[in-house]
């Protein structure tokens, strides 16, 4: 028998289901397509809760960079603004050179890459620009290499909110052209990009660095900075290692985050957040992700499958929840898998780990946590 309502108990009926959908709790993790159908986004938050975002188009090895932003979570986007304002000078080839993004003082928008060299044989720039103080548009992008240039590996950009602003990227020492010869380089601005000094070292010499790896970097309070990156010593130790200063006149201090014993250049990156407990890293090792707090002698890691995982990235919200997001099955220039594990406070799994899109060739994913706690995985 079918039940017949009245017309007024039907608009009831159905107003109490369109209630309880929009009771219906939010997802803890979207996943959320890199606009333009944009390559290697690079994502943050802002003090407000604004999610800016930037990511690469065009041709691989000669394409652009392009900024946009969000108030609503991730669900629409500005008008994308050019970040590179001559034509070509971005690379997304080999997914380690391509943009980083930071948030200086007052949520102001910094972003570097490895820029493509000016002519065949000259030397690739790394190349730094920064939103205008209306943020209507990105100043010329500078080269910010004073003395020593032979970029190959991907470099970063740091900031806080006294106006500090790093950016980071390794080459050749003094005196040498080897992988061991390479030293981490940081060049510091203390009026919000408007100048930068001098490179001045921050590994010791003979440390090395994995030639074609990317590094990840971040501000700590005070003109404190935190490095992570591969080493390159023996031709075979290429560890994840830290070096930090608790502040601007302290020296880098350096300690391996995770040891990894291959001959081989093994094009990683790694990923940097702040939480509520300090920083956590993420990196890769023998084909897993791994990540820690840096105050931290372990290290967790997604639980195991059969897949090589690469290209980390990490979030942390207020409650000490973190995301880590990575490439799964990556080869060179081809498309792979975007997987996401969530954790609790407490380091314990809340999620299994899910494969739940495809990465486009020579893309990768980015993570953050909004300001009502919930992520957003770009990709």
């Amino acid at each position: 028998m079918q039940l017949s309502l009245p017309g007024h108990f039907a608009a009831v009926a159905l107003c109490v289901l369109s209630l309880r959908q929009q009771e219906a709790p939010a997802p803890r993790v979207s996943i959320v397509r890199t606009p333009g159908n944009g390559l290697q986004p690079r994502a943050a938050v802002d003090a407000s809760g604004a999610v800016h975002l930037v990511y690469f188009v065009g041709d691989p090895g000669h394409g652009d960079l392009l900024y946009v932003h969000s108030s609503d979570a991730a669900k629409t986007f500005s008008a994308p603004l050019a970040v590179n304002r001559d034509a070509g000078k971005a690379m997304a080839t080999g997914n380690v050179r391509g943009a980083q993004l930071a948030l200086g003082r007052a949520g102001r928008v910094h972003v570097a890459w490895n820029g493509v060299a000016a002519e065949k044989g000259a030397p690739s720039p790394m190349l730094y620009t920064r939103l205008d103080a209306e943020g209507q548009a990105f100043e010329p992008a500078r080269d910010v290499i004073a003395a020593h240039h032979g970029l190959d590996g991907g470099g970063a950009v740091a900031a806080d909110g006294a106006g500090n602003v790093y950016v980071v990227w390794h080459a050749p020492g003094d005196g040498g052209e080897g992988e061991e010869a390479r030293r981490v380089w940081v060049a510091t601005s203390h009026d919000d990009g408007a100048t930068f000094a001098e490179e001045i070292a921050a590994s010791e010499p003979g440390s090395g660095v994995c030639p074609c790896c990317g590094l990840g970097a971040h501000a700590l309070d005070g003109g404190g900075l935190a490095i992570v990156y591969r080493c390159a010593k023996d031709h075979e130790h290429r560890d994840t290692t830290l070096l930090s200063r608790k502040d601007a006149k302290s020296p880098f201090e350096t300690r391996v985050l995770d040891g990894w014993k291959v001959a081989a250049c093994v094009m990683s990156t790694a990923s940097l957040a702040r939480g509520p407990k300090g920083l956590i890293a993420a990196w890769e090792t023998e084909g897993k992700v791994r990540f820690s707090a840096l105050d931290a002698s372990d290290a967790h890691a997604p639980r195991e499958n059969d897949h090589r995982r690469k290209h980390p990235s990490i979030a942390v919200n207020a409650a000490s929840e973190l995301v880590v997001a990575w490439s799964e099955d990556l080869t060179w220039g081809s498309a792979s898998k975007l997987s996401w594990q969530r954790y609790g406070a407490d380091g314990a799994p809340l999620d299994n780990a899910f494969a739940v899109a495809s990465l486009p060739p020579w893309s990768l994913s980015s993570v953050v946590a909004l300001a009502d706690g919930r992520f957003v995985v770009f990709y």
